[in-house]
């Protein structure tokens, strides 16, 4: 290659910029003729393609059938990469998360403070006697009933003062549909009985009796209440005290709360 074109072009009187363009076409066009020679031809596909196309546009079969197509060896070893999730479509998605779990957070809390307010309003008289207490919790209320005014020491019957109350608890609960779990605590002083062994039989028991009580209500639905009986093992207070040891002798309604409930 003769590197004094450029020159000889200036001193002809052509532009020095034309000839460096004129240099890059040509260097353009070896590239492309290089990639062209690098190519795989596929006949066969061309072959059906060209049929595909002479059937419908009534072309002549013999002109297509003369260009075959070719396969570049750049697709043949090219694979598309993982779609990796960017740093904006991470943060938008924890903005997502963050939000929704905010606002589901927040319908229990409504929800929980709905039903909380609806058994304070129930259980006035109840609770203003100290039989019973409404604790709200996340996604949950509890319904505290006290050994006071609903079971004899050691025994697993109820008392007459606390049916009109699992009635009033009963007409809230039926008009939700989440788990009800009813819980049975005692102190830890031992009891063996001819009918309890230990307490865990007296826990359950009184758990039992609380629950053949609530679904004395037929709207009720059996299948949505639970059992639990803990005996002395979930104390509220010390067990050092008569006070410590009443206030551990309880009953629980736990009523939890779904994220569909009105």
């Amino acid at each position: 290659m003769d590197l004094d074109v450029p020159k000889k072009r200036q001193a002809a009187g052509a532009p020095l910029w034309l000839a460096t363009f004129a240099d890059l076409m040509s260097l353009l066009m070896c590239f492309f003729v290089l990639i062209l020679s690098f190519s795989e031809m596929d006949v066969f596909m061309w072959k059906r393609i060209a049929g595909s196309m002479a059937e419908a546009f009534g072309a002549d079969r013999e002109l297509h059938n003369a260009i075959p197509m070719g396969t570049s060896f750049v697709s043949r070893t090219f694979s598309p990469g993982k779609p990796d999730p960017t740093v904006v479509t991470l943060q938008l998605q924890m903005v997502k998360d963050f939000r929704d779990l905010n606002m589901g957070s927040m319908r229990q809390a409504n929800m929980a403070r709905a039903v909380a307010a609806r058994l304070k309003n129930a259980l006035t008289t109840e609770q203003a006697g100290g039989m019973v207490s409404i604790i709200r919790r996340e996604g949950e209320v509890v319904i505290r009933i006290q050994e006071k005014g609903s079971f004899t020491s050691g025994s697993a019957r109820l008392l007459n003062d606390i049916e009109p109350l699992l009635a009033k608890v009963a007409d809230v609960v039926v008009d939700l549909s989440g788990q009800v779990v009813v819980e049975g605590h005692t102190d830890d002083r031992p009891i063996r009985t001819e009918r309890f062994r230990s307490n865990w039989e007296l826990s359950t028991a009184r758990a039992v009796t609380v629950l053949h009580q609530l679904l004395e209500n037929p709207a009720l639905k059996p299948e949505q209440f639970l059992i639990r009986g803990h005996a002395d093992t979930q104390p509220l207070e010390a067990n050092d005290t008569p006070e410590g040891r009443a206030l551990n002798r309880r009953v629980e309604i736990k009523i939890k709360l779904d994220d569909g409930e009105a």
